[in-house]
C-alpha cells in the first residue's frame, strides 16, 4: 500500500525561501523499517528532534550550501531537506551503502522529483572496499562495525573518507548528518581536514557501545579545533559541553549537535518552529491509498503562503477521506472522519465542512 507522509508547515521559511510541497511519497509502506514506522507514527515520530535539528541548519546556512546525508537509508531527511530548500539553492548528496536501500532511497528522490545525489559508498575512514554487516534485526542497524547486530549475511562495499570524497568531486558541506550504526567516530576521523577547513555544523549519533578509545581521539580532535558539542534533548534544552568531557552514558540521548560556534537564540527559536511543526505531522496526517491507484487530486500541492496550520491539515485530511470515499454510499462514515479531522476548528468551519461532503457523496 503506497504511503505519502505529510510535511511540516513554516511559514517563516516559505516568506524567505519560497513554496514547498506538502507531502511526500515514500512508498510501500511496510517495504522497510523506516516506511513502517512513518506508518504507524507519521514524520512525527521518527526521530523529530534529528530533523528539526537539520532543517533549522540548513535554513542558516549560506547559501550556495550542500548537505551531506550520511547513512541515508531510504533518504527521509534528505528528502525533506530537498523539498523544503532545493529550490533556494541547497544540494543534497545521500550516501547509503546497502544496496537494497540505496534503491529505495533512489525511489524516493525520483517519485519526488528532488535532485538528490545519491552515492553507493559508506564513509569510513580510509578508502578502499570492507565488509557491510546486514542485520537479522532490520536494514536500519546495518553497520560496518561486526558484532554491532548479529549478522547472517554480509557484502562487500566501496570506502571513502569525507575528505577524499571532498576533495574528488571538488565539494564542501555546510551540514553533515552522520548516523551509520557505530562506525561514527571513524567516519568523522575521515573528515579531519574538512572539519578544520570548512567547519561544517555536524548532527551525528554516538552510541554508548562505541569504541571509546577511538572515540577519545576525534573528541580531542574536536575540542582542539574549536568546536563545542551539545546533546539534543529538546526537553532539556541546548547545554554546551566540552568534546573531551562527553560521555554517551551520560545523557539520555544518542544524538548529538557538533558546533562550530555557539548555539544562539535565534537558533533556538528556529528550532521550535520545525520541532512544533513536525509534531503536527502524525499518522492520522498520513495518506494511503490501496496498490494500483494513485494519490488523491493535489495530494502535494505546495505550500505556497502563510495559513492557519490547523485548517491546512483538516483540509487535507478531508480531501483524502473524499477521494477514498469516491463512488460509494458510505456518507456516514465520511462525516465521522470530517468530525475528527476538523474536531479542532471552530464549529461554523465544522458545519461547512459537513455539508461540503454531503454534497459531493451525494
Amino acid at each position: 500500500m503506497p504511503l505519502a507522509i505529510r510535511m511540516p508547515y513554516n511559514g517563516n521559511v516559505i516568506r524567505n525561501s519560497g513554496a514547498y510541497v506538502s507531502a511526500l511519497e515514500i512508498g510501500d509502506r511496510k517495504k522497510t523499517a523506516v516506511a513502517r514506522q512513518l506508518g504507524r507514527g507519521g514524520l512525527a515520530d521518527t526521530s523529530s528532534h534529528v530533523s528539526a535539528t537539520l532543517l533549522t541548519l540548513v535554513e542558516r546556512a549560506d547559501r550556495p550550501a550542500r548537505f551531506f546525508d550520511v547513512g541515508a537509508h531510504i533518504g527521509l531527511n534528505s528528502a525533506l531537506i530537498a523539498s523544503v530548500f532545493g529550490s533556494s539553492g541547497v544540494q543534497v548528496h545521500a550516501f547509503e551503502p546497502t544496496p537494497e536501500t540505496l534503491a529505495e532511497c533512489r525511489q524516493v528522490d525520483t517519485k519526488n522529483n528532488l535532485g538528490l545525489q545519491t552515492e553507493g559508498i559508506a564513509l569510513s575512514d580510509t578508502d578502499g572496499e570492507t565488509t557491510l554487516y546486514l542485520s537479522d534485526k532490520a536494514e536500519t542497524s546495518n553497520s560496518l562495525t561486526e558484532g554491532f547486530r548479529h549478522s547472517s549475511h554480509q557484502v562487500q562495499v566501496s570506502t571513502a573518507t569525507i575528505d577524499s570524497y571532498c576533495a574528488e568531486h571538488d565539494v564542501t558541506p555546510n551540514v553533515l548528518k552522520i548516523d551509520v550504526e557505530n562506525h561514527e567516530s571513524r567516519t568523522l576521523w575521515g573528515a579531519r581536514e574538512t572539519l578544520r577547513r570548512s567547519r561544517p555544523w555536524v548532527v551525528c549519533e554516538i552510541l554508548s557501545k562505541t569504541d571509546r578509545e577511538y572515540l577519545g581521539a576525534v573528541l580531542a580532535y574536536l575540542a582542539e579545533i574549536g568546536y563545542t558539542m551539545y546533546p539534543i534533548e529538546p526537553s532539556t534544552g541546548w547545554h554546551p559541553r566540552d568534546p573531551r568531557e562527553c560521555d554517551p552514558d551520560q545523557v539520555a540521548t544518542d544524538d548529538w549537535l557538533i558546533a562550530p560556534q555557539p548555539v544562539d537564540q535565534r537558533f533556538i527559536a528556529a528550532f521550535r518552529v520545525w520541532h512544533e511543526a513536525i509534531a503536527q505531522c502524525g499518522p492520522d496526517t498520513n495518506i494511503l491509498v490501496p496498490a494500483g491507484s494513485g494519490f488523491p487530486p493535489s495530494w502535494n500541492a505546495r505550500y505556497d503562503a502563510p495559513r492557519n496550520t490547523v485548517v491546512t491539515a483538516a483540509q487535507h485530511r478531508l480531501a483524502t477521506a473524499l477521494w477514498a470515499l469516491r463512488g460509494t454510499s458510505a456518507g456516514a462514515a465520511a462525516l465521522s472522519i470530517v468530525r475528527r479531522a476538523s474536531r479542532r476548528l471552530p464549529t461554523r468551519v465544522r458545519r461547512r465542512l459537513r455539508v461540503g461532503i454531503r454534497r459531493t457523496l451525494q
